[in-house]
């Protein structure tokens, strides 16, 4: 297949940012939630075609898939970022830079092989757990350490485009594979229980991978005949790679203690809801990171250029697309969050109130500022400044208040804690603002 069109460097970085808005980022954000729905499509059709112990599993693991999601994030992160930043003329090198994440993608599969070990002691970590919750949970995350390379190949193909600014075709490879798994799924759980979710995903995903590979086949055999600098390419994907694998880990740190603790003081049923709502923020968070994927490439060649006025107008645009989208979700699960959780379980029982639900919901209006800080951190490659945020709150913040608050309101502390984090880190952003937002040199943007 020929490779996909390329799009000039003066169509992407120069244009009105207004044009980009209205015409990128609703791709990009519909792109981006429908790819955070496909960790719905499970859960849906779990809970209608089997069980709430079926639901309760694949939250479990939840933490445990984090660490492919840890590799995924670095590579593509590192990835889309390395291909921005090259001229639109080098096109042998963005290649390059494809060809260095696929190797480590490779790499990465052998890894989550490797770690298939742990899985039994991981779970036994969970005492309250069913017997059958346990199996279940074993049973679906044991093909995910199989789907390795498919999922990472299909979505550096996705982040390539990204860096490129082509998003629609970004978009296209994103949504092929939850297309075909959510026709697959309803199919397989029938003939294979919870295993037929996790074989339809294979199998969406290894289509995927090979239609996204299929459209660079002429780049990539190109970039091999020619001089490429990997010294350099592997040094700006390390490092960016390096500083989206931190971010990552910090959240699936951060899921882990969660569900720890809500183990010990939620039902199982408060458990699996719980997940559901993680899931709902995952649509929030990756709604938010594809408008990024629109205005990272833009703030990062403003940033070479030292053009002030651009990068404050670039994160202008991003605050008021991401923030108007988180709200809108937001709001729309804060009217009524139990109608949504009866949509996947009509028979869960649980004690904490509706409230404790919106309360969860609500912060889902606070993810966007923290995002714009820690991207425009990392975009002017004020490294050190970014990881303490993540820090502060992932690592710092969210374990105390957690801890606090499961001493005084005890089961709804699992469902609070969220916002009150996001709240305290409102705050703090404001109240570092001019330090946050300011260039290397020392200019307030």
């Amino acid at each position: 297949m020929q490779e996909i069109k390329k799009v000039s460097e003066a169509a992407l970085f120069q244009q009105p940012l207004v044009q980009i808005m209205y015409r990128q980022v609703p791709i990009a954000v519909a792109s981006m939630m429908i790819f955070g729905s496909g960790m719905l499509i499970d859960a849906y059709f779990m809970g209608r075609m089997m069980d709430a112990q079926a639901v309760i599993a694949i939250n479990v693991i939840l933490p445990w898939l984090g660490l492919l999601m840890i590799f995924d994030n670095a590579l593509a992160t590192g990835l889309a970022y390395t291909v921005s930043s090259l001229n639109h003329s080098q096109h042998e090198q963005r290649a390059g830079a494809l060809w260095l994440a696929l190797a480590a993608a490779l790499l990465a599969a052998v890894v989550m092989l490797g770690l298939g070990v742990g899985i039994s002691p991981f779970l036994a970590s969970y005492p309250e757990l069913s017997r059958r919750a346990r199996l279940l949970a074993g049973e679906y995350l044991g093909p995910w350490l199989y789907l390795g390379f498919f999922y990472f190949s299909s979505n550096l193909c996705a982040a390539y485009y990204r860096g490129r600014g082509q998003v629609s075709w970004a978009a296209i490879i994103t949504l092929c594979p939850l297309v075909v798994n959510a026709i697959l799924t309803p199919l397989l759980i029938p003939i294979f229980a919870i295993r037929g979710a996790i074989y339809a995903t294979i199998i969406a995903y290894a289509l995927s991978s090979l239609f996204a590979l299929s459209t660079l086949t002429k780049s990539l055999w190109q970039a091999l005949r020619t001089g490429i600098d990997w010294a350099l390419l592997r040094s700006s994907l390390i490092w960016n790679g390096l500083f989206g694998a931190i971010l990552q880990a910090a959240i699936v740190a951060q899921q882990a203690l969660h569900f720890w603790v809500a183990g010990r003081l939620n039902s199982n049923a408060e458990l699996a809801l719980l997940g559901l709502s993680y899931r709902f923020y995952s649509i929030v968070f990756l709604g938010v990171l594809g408008i990024m994927g629109i205005f990272q490439p833009l703030l990062a060649v403003a940033t070479q250029r030292q053009d002030l006025a651009r990068q404050t107008a670039v994160l202008r645009s991003f605050a008021i697309g991401s923030f108007g989208m988180a709200l809108l979700l937001g709001a729309a699960l804060w009217v009524s969050p139990e109608w949504y959780f009866r949509s996947f379980l009509a028979d869960l029982q649980y004690q904490v109130s509706a409230d404790s639900f919106q309360y969860f919901f609500g912060s889902f209006a606070l993810v966007p500022l923290q995002l714009m800080a820690i991207i425009y951190l990392q975009t002017v490659q004020r490294f050190k400044a970014a990881l303490s945020l993540i820090a502060i709150r992932q690592l710092i913040l969210f374990p105390a208040l957690l801890l606090l608050l499961a001493h005084w309101l005890g089961p709804m502390a699992s469902f609070w804690v969220m916002s009150a984090t996001d709240g305290f880190m409102l705050v703090l952003i404001i109240l570092l603002r001019r330090f946050i937002f300011t260039s290397r040199s020392n200019t307030p943007v």
